[in-house]
């Protein structure tokens, strides 16, 4: 059975079971179906006003968030979390020890999507990797760049 959560190689669009979130989109474009809120971050020393959306999607037995971040309307970095059961209600040390595990997950979720599965890669549409935050949650991210 094919997924329901894909990342196009070609474009960096994101399949998100029945939307299509193309990586070079605009929030007015963005599916009722995302949850929004409006902040301010800090980006290289600036305040920048930002929306952030995101929503959930549970297939089989993984869970699936993507959260997207817009700049000006317009979407600049998708961060897609995947949960398989092995690795749901992880709690205390057993979270932070499953770490390297979770992060060699999404590499090998990404290579499956025919993309780069290094920390960091370019590619004609932007960049994608996989990272870990402060807190050790594990994420594959693609960041809009100009078109080739």
């Amino acid at each position: 059975m094919p997924s329901s959560v894909v990342l196009d190689p070609t474009s960096g669009d994101i399949t998100f079971g029945e939307l299509v979130v193309p990586l070079h989109s605009e929030l007015i474009d963005l599916s009722s179906s995302f949850s929004r809120s409006e902040q301010v971050t800090h980006i290289e020393g600036k305040l920048v006003p930002c929306v952030f959306a995101s929503a959930s999607l549970q297939e089989r037995e993984t869970k699936f968030d993507l959260s997207l971040r817009y700049e000006q309307g317009r979407l600049v970095r998708a961060a897609l979390s995947i949960e398989p059961r092995q690795f749901r209600d992880l709690q205390g040390d057993a979270f932070y020890e499953s770490s390297d595990a979770r992060y060699s997950y999404h590499r090998n979720w990404l290579k499956k999507m025919s993309l780069p599965s290094s920390g960091y890669a370019e590619t004609s549409w932007g960049a994608v990797g996989v990272a870990r935050d402060k807190s050790e949650n594990v994420f594959i991210f693609l960041q809009a760049g100009r078109r080739l």
